[in-house]
């Protein structure tokens, strides 16, 4: 998936990742990105954590990207079974312009 990242804000990106996984009207998703300077995952909350994400891959221009889907009632997690991601959430490659 390609973004441009001047256009891009949280609600399409997750709007663009539902049409691709849909997930059930009982869950919502949330997203993390592994950032390398500080050696953690970072949660994609906001608009303004979507343009943090955006600058900490200035360079490549591509982000690996976990989603993970939680049941709004109770909050459980729903971990996929071919996860294979160290957030154990679902990886997901994007680029962006």
């Amino acid at each position: 998936m390609v973004v441009d990242k001047d256009l891009t804000n949280y609600k399409d990106l997750l709007d663009d990742i539902c049409n691709m996984y849909p997930w059930g009207a009982d869950e919502f998703a949330t997203v993390k990105y592994f950032d390398s300077d500080k050696k953690t995952y970072c949660d994609v909350l906001c608009d303004a954590d979507l343009m943090n994400m955006f600058d900490a891959h200035s360079i490549d221009k591509v982000i690996v990207i976990s989603i993970f889907l939680m049941n709004i009632i109770p909050d459980v997690p729903i971990i996929p079974a071919h996860s294979s991601s160290l957030c154990t959430g679902w990886p997901y490659i994007i680029g962006y312009l």
